[in-house]
């Protein structure tokens, strides 16, 4: 145990700002190159996502080692037990947030994940039409289509 101390103790570390690229408001990618699933630490605490992690830098021999810290706000609307973070082999971690949205609060241009009768369902962008703008617009196509047709049969009966 001493030893592991001691090895610890003799460390230096170079701190770095990982890219970040948000997709949607409720999922952020990191790109973490040479980074490994052991490597990281994800947790959840008071409202806030802390993404850690540190890991040996390979042409040092071991006494230095790379190492970030990120904190995330979570919006009010997520429940912390959603959270989930993903390592994909490119070293790329993924962490998704997803936010809860009551019905009241739904927005149709707005992708976003809510749940319904107890399921999640991912709700996308939908163009809202109402059923009067659909009889008027297949109104008109029934009448361009009707003359189209009379222009066939009155050029080529003539």
């Amino acid at each position: 145990m001493e030893n592991k101390v001691v090895a610890e103790s003799q460390r230096t570390y170079e701190d770095f700002e990982p890219f970040c690229k948000w997709h949607g408001s409720d999922e952020i990618e990191l790109h973490l190159r040479g980074f490994k699933k052991e490597h990281l630490k994800v947790q959840i605490h008071k409202g806030m996502v802390t993404i850690h992690g540190e890991r040996p830098l390979k042409e040092s021999n071991g006494n230095t080692w790379s190492r970030f810290h990120k904190e995330i706000k979570l919006s009010d609307k997520c429940d912390p037990n959603d959270v989930h973070a993903k390592l994909h082999g490119a070293g790329v971690l993924t962490v998704t947030m997803p936010v809860v949205v009551n019905a009241g609060d739904y927005d149709a241009n707005k992708p976003t994940s809510c749940e319904f009768k107890g399921q999640r369902m991912l709700v996308s962008k939908r163009l809202k039409v109402g059923k009067y703008v659909t009889v008027k617009f297949l109104a008109a196509v029934a009448v361009i289509v009707a003359f189209g047709f009379g222009a066939y049969v009155v050029k080529y009966y003539s």
